[in-house]
């Protein structure tokens, strides 16, 4: 099961089997992207969001900041994958695991 977070609507595709899909509006902030892909930006924002320095919004726009068009988290394999406007991939990593600070 994944799903994509597009950044530029706040909505989400999630995926399920057979090729299933459903498309949500709105979950979570609309914010604009940058057409300049910024890898070490973006490496940046996500260690300040998991290390409880920055919400969620917040997080979006930095990541639209740092040209990522989408986020597909993979939650069976536990993975979270960044993608720029055009589609390329700017970074992947696993999931963490365990609380997040607050």
């Amino acid at each position: 099961m994944a799903y994509d977070h597009l950044l530029e609507t706040g909505s989400n595709i999630f995926y399920g089997k057979n090729g299933h899909s459903v498309f949500l509006a709105n979950n979570g902030p609309a914010v604009a992207v940058s057409p300049q892909p910024n890898l070490e930006s973006l490496k940046k924002y996500i260690s300040m969001h998991q290390g409880g320095l920055a919400n969620y919004p917040t997080l979006c726009g930095q990541a639209g900041e740092a040209g990522v068009g989408k986020w597909t988290p993979d939650l069976l394999a536990s993975t979270c994958t960044y993608f720029d406007k055009s589609g390329r991939k700017m970074h992947g990593e696993m999931i963490p695991t365990g609380e997040y600070k607050k």
